[in-house]
């Protein structure tokens, strides 16, 4: 393997339903170059709840091909991954009822795998990324 790609629901959507020739294309290039393609947990559970029904047999695919990997998100990942969520996301004023913080758990979990592994995201929507982190290395997949 010569390294690889961290997929966030984006791109793990993107890939599913075929919105892009890219994305298929960067699959079959990962199989044949060995690039392993890492699917977050959380990516991976927000792509199932967002992909139609229809479309879960070439999710299972995806999960199926020999350069896909699915990183787990256990107690310290958690931990970290709220971290970089909290450190970006707006703290609710202070009163009565305090609201909590609205953040992305997806993507929070997806910026902790690409800083971990040192990889890059491959995503559909760059701002999801660039919100929790403005340094990381992002590809991103073309419009439509």
């Amino acid at each position: 393997m010569i390294g690889g790609r961290v997929l966030d629901a984006a791109a793990i959507g993107d890939i599913v339903i075929g919105r892009t020739v890219y994305g298929g294309a960067f699959v079959r290039a990962a199989q044949q170059v060995g690039i392993t393609l890492v699917l977050p947990a959380v990516a991976l559970q927000e792509a199932w709840m967002a992909c139609r029904e229809k479309d879960w047999p070439f999710l299972e695919l995806l999960l199926d091909l020999p350069v896909t990997l699915v990183h787990p998100l256990d107690g310290s990942g958690a931990e970290r991954s709220a971290l970089i969520a909290r450190a970006s996301s707006p703290r609710p004023k202070q009163g009565k009822h305090q609201a909590r913080p609205v953040w992305d758990a997806s993507a929070a979990h997806a910026v902790l795998v690409a800083r971990d592994r040192g990889w890059p995201v491959l995503t559909g929507d760059v701002r999801r990324i660039r919100a929790l982190d403005a340094t990381i290395p992002v590809e991103t997949l073309p419009a439509p």
